[in-house]
């Protein structure tokens, strides 16, 4: 093993410690980019420790082990270590940083199914025409049925609800265990106007516990029942 590989795994704890992230899924991850950067000779990691005492004893922080990520990521010109640190950052990093590294990500790889189902999730509301835009590119390239969620919404909250419901209801057939797909498909086909067939899924939805989408889809339930 090399030095740099060495001193990425050793201080894995720290980072582990740190992001809150389980051992042996961690120790995977930081193996995977050990290796391929010395593959690659793409130089020390930006957390090697310098000369100096003082910088030695620097801790290791989440930011440093993304932008190595980062520059593996660009050394190699593959969106796989780009978006391994965007999915480490999501819940460390503020939305905009989150951004920008997805806006990186676009602009180097625009067809990057799961980058661009993400920013079309973060721009839902604030600028629905992208979010569909890049939905529609994710569902294309194979975003499978998490792009064909994100997609569905869109079009739900954008007044479509009869194509929502088309969408949704490829989702669910690609994955018919998501309570949340469930709810969303429930949802758009009684905004279309199909209410049996919003109460099935409304009630397939409901034989799960412990979805976000659950609460919404019990008034939504009762509310159908009701007239």
């Amino acid at each position: 093993m090399s030095d740099m590989a060495r001193q990425l795994i050793e201080n894995e704890a720290r980072l582990v410690k740190a992001w809150g992230e389980s051992l042996p899924e961690f120790s995977d991850k930081v193996r995977l980019v050990a290796d391929q950067a010395v593959e690659l000779d793409v130089g020390s990691p930006k957390w090697a420790a310098p000369p100096s005492n003082a910088a030695r004893a620097a801790p290791v922080t989440p930011h440093r082990m993304l932008e190595c990520l980062a520059s593996t990521c660009r050394a190699t010109d593959d969106p796989a270590y780009a978006w391994q640190a965007i999915e480490l950052s999501v819940n460390n990093d503020d939305d905009a940083e989150v951004e920008r590294r997805l806006e990186e990500l676009l602009a180097r790889h625009g067809i990057f199914a799961p980058a661009a189902d993400l920013m079309a999730q973060r721009l839902r509301e604030r600028d629905p025409e992208r979010a569909l835009v890049l939905a529609r590119r994710a569902v294309r390239f194979r975003g499978g049925p998490d792009a064909l969620e994100t997609l569905g919404r869109i079009q739900l909250e954008s007044g479509n609800a009869a194509n929502a419901a088309k969408t949704l209801s490829r989702s669910v057939k690609a994955r018919p265990d998501s309570p949340s797909t469930q709810y969303w498909l429930g949802a758009a086909l009684s905004a279309a106007g199909d209410e049996d067939g919003a109460r099935q899924a409304l009630g397939v939805a409901l034989e799960t516990d412990g979805f976000p989408e659950r609460e919404a889809a019990v008034a939504e339930l009762a509310r159908l029942n009701a007239e």
